[in-house]
């Protein structure tokens, strides 16, 4: 059967390249859905960075998940063009568009492969927005190569069931609290004892905050739980996949730049996102989603209790 790409007969085989940190990837799972879509009859491998294989593998829209190594070594990229061509690839889209996939482009010289990206040479060239958006990027990337509609990020695949720990009541208003980050970037929480404040104010208000995070955040999860015992403390103790149902028994989300706060945007469930203007540009990684709101101030100076608490509350209500 002739291929729509034009690239010859199915299966053709493509190669996906998503590298990144954790929101950056699920803010991709838009493209790659499209991607799937437009070639069911097609073998498509990704490849990305070593920790994201296994989550790579479980959305369901590849047909096979490569590790990189990611160095800076030239071996590297001899192992970039090796891959190319010992799985015959006849395309790649380049979701990272970074200098290391320009420099892989520029490895398969002499190679009969499209390119997807703003890479120099490709054969559908892509000039990425200043300042780059990733969720824009997704829909410049399949809009090259002709299709007409990309979709909307998705965590329909995250299906693994509530924790043990959390027995949602059908009459209890639950509002999820995100408030750890990346351990090598501190600069990008939201002050605890506001989180503090917060979680009271909206116990006041009938609320139970439910606490979400990874292992390294566990103290800031104790530390909320002892100033609020009411709240219930899930801090390392979920899968990531899990997250996504927890989210949809919640009435909304608060929670720092971290990959969790885009998973739960993505849900469509009221997010508000806080940002230290300082140190990150909201305008580079802001969910760009109807149900979101951004919170920025240089230094959170200017994000209070009080405005995060009317934003969220606001967004509730809409």
């Amino acid at each position: 059967m002739a291929s729509q790409t034009g690239l010859g007969p199915s299966p053709l085989n493509i190669l996906v390249i998503k590298h990144g940190a954790l929101g950056d990837f699920l803010i991709s799972t838009g493209g790659f859905a499209t991607l799937r879509e437009y070639h069911k009859k097609d073998n498509i491998i990704l490849l990305t960075r070593e920790n994201l294989v296994a989550l790579g593998k479980s959305t369901g829209f590849f047909d096979k998940v490569i590790g990189d190594p990611a160095s800076t070594a030239l071996k590297d990229f001899a192992f970039f063009r090796n891959l190319v061509k010992e799985h015959g690839i006849q395309r790649v889209y380049d979701f990272q568009e970074s200098q290391r996939t320009q420099a892989y482009a520029l490895s398969l010289f002499g190679l009969n492969v499209q390119w997807v990206g703003k890479a120099w040479g490709a054969s559908h060239r892509v000039l990425e927005s200043q300042p780059p958006r990733p969720y824009r990027r997704s829909r410049k990337l399949t809009k090259a190569v002709g299709i007409t509609h990309c979709l909307s990020p998705t965590v329909e695949w995250m299906k693994d069931p509530l924790p043990s720990e959390f027995k949602p009541k059908k009459k209890q208003n639950y509002i999820a609290f995100i408030p750890g980050c990346a351990p090598n970037r501190p600069e990008k929480r939201w002050p605890l004892e506001r989180y503090v404040a917060l979680g009271k104010n909206f116990v006041e208000k009938g609320f139970t905050p439910v606490l979400l995070g990874g292992a390294s955040e566990e103290d800031i999860g104790k530390a909320i739980e002892k100033e609020i015992p009411s709240a219930i403390n899930l801090v390392s103790k979920t899968k990531l996949t899990q997250i996504p149902s927890i989210i949809r028994e919640c009435k909304g989300v608060v929670g720092n730049d971290t990959g969790p706060i885009h998973l739960a945007a993505i849900t469509g469930k009221p997010t508000v996102v806080l940002f230290n203007a300082a140190t990150c540009n909201p305008d580079h990684h802001k969910p760009e989603l109807n149900n979101v709101k951004i919170l920025k101030g240089h230094h959170f100076n200017d994000v209070t209790v009080t405005r995060v608490e009317k934003a969220l509350l606001s967004i509730i209500k809409e």
